[in-house]
């Protein structure tokens, strides 16, 4: 599918609205991914000596770890989807082409 060519056109409050909400959903989805990493190392390592950590270490699930943080990007690609359709929605003209 190839993108129209969109000349002259200026958003409107409802699209500058979705625009950063977009952002938002952006940078709260890096946020979550670093969280649950480092929550995962923190469970392991903080407040335990060597042996309990190596206990820790041997005991976490790493697979679950790991789906839950690759799960991030396709839930931020949902929200993104929702996030431009609601404003497809509320667009008319060029700038519901844009959306």
């Amino acid at each position: 599918m190839q993108c129209p060519t969109l000349i002259d056109f200026q958003f409107s409050d409802v699209s500058k609205d979705a625009i950063a909400r977009i952002r938002d959903v952006d940078s709260l989805s890096t946020y979550l991914m670093h969280v649950a990493t480092m929550g995962h190392l923190a469970t392991i390592f903080i407040g335990s000596d060597a042996l309990a950590a190596s206990f820790n270490f041997y005991n976490t699930d790493f697979q679950t770890m790991s789906r839950g943080i690759k799960s991030v990007p396709s839930m931020k690609r949902h929200m993104i989807k929702l996030i431009s359709y609601d404003t497809y929605r509320k667009t008319t003209g060029k700038e519901r082409k844009f959306w």
